[in-house]
């Protein structure tokens, strides 16, 4: 059995036939109130070390159990709820939205190819609880226990092909409820993840099990944002929205799906991971820059595009990540265009304990703003109820933090400290991103091109020209000195 330390105190419940121990970790928590109903901050607790990254195998196939459940007096709205689940998680390019297909899709392109995803359909299996009714923060706990019993007295697989890493545990179970979900209309389960102790086919034990709903408030289906946040907390990513004694309600909102973006087009177009969650899991590298470097051609993340990172000071933990992000590909329902600049100060125990933005006197994680608006600025409620934010119908292009990316007007550059800057930033007509990183005391270290751009000329002192000089001397051109006679 596995014992949970929270806050030193250890957590234990006993329930008939099984024995089981949880602590939740709503997903949505501080979410809630971007809709309709519900009271943020009470829902969610830090302090829970969440799963360490794993190196995956890109030659593998990791596979997920999926246990659908309905309820005494809730049904799946579709006829064939299996069949329908199979195709949201697994059909290649199958989508209802504006993204690009299924979960498994999603996953295949966060990571470069590494995870490669199968998610197997269990069920339903209808339990005899009701679907709403219960009160605020009701995390379904009862629920999932139930259906285990009744996953375990008709289903016979070895579970033991869900256990990723061979340490004997399941890696994630996923639950998926008819109905609402409590994020939304109150009373319902409310989308969350829990560490859980139970025996499942195989004599297998889950080590974190996950819970979300089919509808969207007004009916319609939930795409698979909320899934794939939830996911996410298994594979070891914590929430990037507000916790503990921050009040604000979020923090970059729909450019993450850690922490608004799993609503983005109602969940069927959640944004790309950002760069900082990629290096965080492995999936990517960013290029750091440490001499004075002008950077052409900057391709978009949706076409592979790089990250830059840049320290601010000696401190190596503190520094900004730097990324091209464009509305195409799975991005094309984020906020908005251009160089997004992210702030980090990391902290392996923030990330690994859910703690990264959890007092509102230090943000670990936050956009430098180009227009200089914060998440307030946009929402002085402070509730995430503004139903007008969205450009789009659908849920697509929240207008909150959309001009948060450089350049925004007059401003193209932006002071890191009294030696570094990103400077003369622009964006080209085919969305790539060029500017200047000048680090005092340093010359021009390189030209970083892409291909596409070999038509840019700079002089000795690392200066950019308009075009193909016209006077005699030595350039620097498709980094190469070139004479022009």
């Amino acid at each position: 059995m596995r014992i949970i330390i929270f806050n030193n105190i250890y957590l234990q419940v006993f329930l008939p036939f099984y024995l089981f121990i949880f602590l939740p970790l709503s997903a949505s928590a501080q979410r809630i109130g971007c809709l309709v109903y519900g009271d943020r901050g009470t829902t969610r607790s830090s302090g829970v070390s969440l799963p360490e990254p794993m190196d995956f195998d890109p030659q593998k196939t990791y596979r997920m159990p999926i246990v659908l459940v309905s309820f005494d007096d809730t049904d799946f709205t579709m006829s064939d709820p299996k069949s329908y689940y199979q195709r949201v998680f697994n059909e290649e390019g199958y989508n209802e939205g504006a993204g690009l297909g299924c979960m498994a899709d999603y996953f295949r392109e966060q990571s470069g190819g590494r995870l490669n995803m199968q998610f197997d359909i269990y069920g339903p299996f209808k339990v005899s609880q009701s679907a709403g009714g219960h009160g605020t923060g009701y995390y379904g706990t009862d629920v999932i226990a139930d259906a285990i019993q009744l996953l375990n007295a008709t289903e016979t697989p070895d579970f033991s092909i869900y256990d990723w890493d061979g340490d004997g545990e399941i890696n994630q179970v996923f639950f998926v409820a008819a109905g609402y979900g409590g994020n939304q209309v109150a009373g319902y389960i409310w989308p969350n993840s829990q560490f859980l102790s139970y025996q499942f086919p195989g004599n297998k034990a889950a080590y974190f099990c996950s819970i979300a709903t089919e509808l969207w408030e007004d009916g319609s289906l939930n795409g698979f944002g909320t899934i794939a946040h939830e996911i996410c907390h298994g594979l070891g990513l914590p929430d990037i929205y507000p916790l503990g004694s921050a009040t604000a309600f979020s923090a970059v909102d729909e450019w993450d799906l850690l922490d608004g973006g799993n609503y983005t087009n109602k969940g069927w177009c959640p944004p790309n991971i950002s760069a900082m969650e990629k290096i965080y899991l492995g999936w990517d590298q960013p290029v750091e820059l440490t001499q004075t470097t002008s950077i052409i051609g900057m391709k978009p993340v949706s076409q592979g595009g790089p990250i830059y990172l840049i320290r601010c000071s000696d401190n190596s933990d503190e520094y900004y990540l730097l990324e091209n992000r464009q509305q195409d590909g799975w991005d094309y329902g984020s906020p908005g265009n251009g160089l997004l600049i992210i702030y980090v100060d990391y902290s392996k125990r923030s990330w690994q304990y859910n703690e990264v933005n959890i007092s509102d006197d230090h943000y670990r994680y936050d956009l430098s703003h180009a227009d200089g608006k914060d998440y307030l600025a946009w929402d002085p409620n402070n509730n995430g109820k503004d139903y007008n934010k969205w450009t789009m119908p659908n849920c697509l292009r929240n207008i909150y933090l959309s001009t948060s990316p450089y350049p925004y007007g007059e401003n193209q550059s932006m002071t890191i400290n009294s030696s570094n800057a990103i400077q003369n930033i622009r964006q080209a007509a085919d969305g790539t991103i060029s500017f200047d990183y000048v680090k005092e005391g340093t010359a021009i270290h390189g030209i970083q091109t892409d291909e596409g751009h070999t038509s840019v000329w700079y002089d000795l002192q690392g200066r950019r020209l308009q075009g193909k000089p016209i006077r005699k001397g030595l350039y620097i051109h498709n980094r190469q000195k070139e004479s022009i006679r």
